[in-house]
C-alpha cells in the first residue's frame, strides 16, 4: 500500500499558496540589467532565461576568466562576467540573484554590505536539514538589514528553470519583507514565464525552504499530483518551519 509523506496541513498551506497566485500583469522590467552572482547549474540556467526574457546579465564570480561554463553554451557566449566585487558595486544593478552556497553568502556580501543599502537579492538557497529557527533567507535580513532580501525560485530545479516544456503548470514563490521589492521579483518571474505565487512576508520562506527537504526524505514515492506538479525542488541548499504573519494556517 502506497502512503503520501504529506500532511493535510502542508497540503492546506500549498493550495492556500496557489489560490493567491498572482494574475496582475505589471509593466515589465526587461531591459534591465540583473547581476548573478555564480556561475553554476542554476545561474546559468536562470541567466539564460532571463536572456530569453530581453534582460541584461552579468554573472559575478570569484574566478572572473574561467570561463568555461559560457563554452558549454553557446545562449552564454555573449554574456558578461566580472568579479564578485565589480558585480555588487556596479550602481547600474538593483536586483541581484544569490546562485551560490548559503554558507557563502554572507561573507560574499559582507564587504560590500555599504554599497548594498536598498538592493534587491533573492535567496534561491534551502536548509540542507530540518531546523525550526529562521529561515536562510531572514537570518541574512536580520544580517543585513539595509538590503531587500526576497526568497524565490528555491522550490524550481535548475531543470524546471531551463527548459521550455518542464510540466506546463510550475509556479513561483515568493517571500519578501518589502512589498515593492516582492512585487519587482514577481514581475520578473511572469517576465521570464513562471508565474508567481505571492507568500507574504520573509516569515513564509520556512516553509518554503522546508518543503523540498519534505519531498527529499521521501523520494521515490509518488508525489501528490494535485499540487506537487508545480512544485519541483532545486535541492541546492535548504531550511525551517513557519510561515508569514499574513498567511493564516
Amino acid at each position: 500500500m502506497i502512503s503520501y509523506i504529506v500532511s493535510k496541513q502542508q497540503l492546506a498551506f500549498y493550495l492556500y499558496l496557489l489560490s493567491r497566485e498572482e494574475n496582475i500583469y505589471a509593466e515589465t522590467m526587461e531591459n534591465q540589467t540583473i547581476g548573478i552572482l555564480g556561475t553554476g547549474n542554476y545561474g546559468t540556467a536562470l541567466g539564460k532565461r532571463l536572456l530569453q526574457a530581453g534582460y541584461e546579465i552579468v554573472f559575478g564570480s570569484r574566478n572572473p576568466l574561467q570561463r568555461s561554463f559560457i563554452t558549454r553554451d553557446k545562449q552564454l557566449s555573449n554574456v558578461k562576467v566580472d568579479s564578485v566585487k565589480n558585480v555588487l558595486t556596479n550602481k547600474e544593478i538593483e536586483i541581484f540573484i544569490l546562485a551560490i552556497p548559503y554558507s557563502s553568502m554572507e561573507s560574499c556580501l559582507r564587504p560590500y554590505k555599504n554599497d548594498l543599502v536598498g538592493k534587491i537579492f533573492v535567496d534561491i538557497s534551502n536548509r540542507t536539514k530540518p531546523s525550526k529557527i529562521e529561515s536562510n533567507a531572514e537570518n541574512l535580513a536580520i544580517i543585513f538589514p539595509d538590503i531587500r532580501f526576497v526568497k524565490s525560485f528555491n522550490m524550481l530545479s535548475a531543470y524546471a528553470v531551463e527548459s521550455e516544456n518542464f510540466g506546463g503548470s510550475i509556479r513561483n514563490f515568493v517571500a519578501g519583507n518589502n512589498r515593492h521589492a516582492r512585487e519587482r521579483i514577481m514581475q520578473l518571474s511572469r517576465d521570464v514565464g513562471i508565474p508567481p505565487v505571492d507568500c507574504g512576508n520573509l516569515g513564509a520562506a520556512r516553509k518554503l525552504e522546508a518543503y523540498p527537504l519534505t519531498l527529499m526524505s521521501g523520494w521515490g514515492i509518488p508525489r501528490v499530483s494535485c499540487y506537487v506538479d508545480n512544485i519541483r525542488a532545486g535541492w541546492e541548499r535548504r531550511k525551517p518551519e513557519k510561515i508569514g504573519n499574513d498567511i493564516p494556517l
